[in-house]
């Protein structure tokens, strides 16, 4: 009887050593996997672009020309690069909006003119009035971040979209969300949405970075209360 009970005791004490020698290897692979998995996020932050986009600032308004559609978004938005050293493809920016219904709709972009497009600042007094905004080619974010765009920098400018059924009540609606959208040169895609909600804090009257003319300027076109719009 103790002969047998020796023999079980020693087959316990040999599962345990098993299981034991069983869950040393399997933490170490645990951690082997942590750490090539914390080596591969390092190289892929070294080895691929890695954009992200920010609404800077966002005007909208009704089109005075209806082959132009029935609205227009004015964005300035940074692209920073977190990744490896990349371009943005140039023709792929996009803004779409997402009404209060649900329905999304895409914009088509407008070329800055080359003399300068410029919109009317309208405030709600006339005190406000009187001013623009004038936008050059060389402000186009397509064009800036289509040059390589080194690891923690970043480019900033203007995109500008018309939306052909979307009116300007429905853009201005607290739920209408904005998408840009964009790929770099190796066709990885990027995107930000933001509400409207969320870009009416960012309507910006004074000092804005990456355009040739970063403040309003003057403007006897924009008398109040004037169109909102003018080219």
């Amino acid at each position: 009887m103790r002969k047998k009970l020796v023999g079980a005791l020693s087959v316990i004490f040999l599962l345990m050593a098993f299981y034991k020698a069983w869950e040393d290897q399997r933490a170490i692979t645990r951690a082997s996997g942590q750490e090539n998995t914390q080596l591969k996020k390092e190289i892929d932050g070294l080895t691929k672009p890695n954009f992200a986009l920010d609404f800077m600032s966002v005007l909208t308004g009704p089109n005075t020309s209806p082959d132009r559609g029935s609205s227009h978004v004015i964005a300035v938005v940074k692209l920073t690069n977190r990744g490896a050293p990349a371009a943005a493809s140039g023709e792929s920016w996009l803004i779409d909006v997402t009404a209060p219904d649900g329905t999304t709709h895409r914009g088509t972009p407008q070329m800055i003119h080359p003399k300068g497009t410029f919109f009317c600042w309208v405030g709600p007094t006339e005190k406000e009035a009187g001013k623009m905004r004038l936008f050059l080619p060389e402000d186009s974010l397509d064009s800036k971040a289509a040059e390589v765009i080194q690891r923690n920098a970043y480019r900033q400018g203007v995109l500008i979209f018309n939306f052909a059924d979307v009116s300007n009540k429905e853009l201005n609606s607290g739920t209408t969300l904005l998408t840009v959208h964009v790929e770099d040169v190796l066709g990885n895609q990027f995107s930000k949405t933001e509400s409207m909600d969320s870009l009416k804090q960012k309507i910006r009257a004074g000092f804005i970075e990456g355009i040739k003319y970063p403040y309003l300027l003057p403007s006897k076109a924009c008398a109040y209360p004037g169109p909102e719009v003018a080219h």
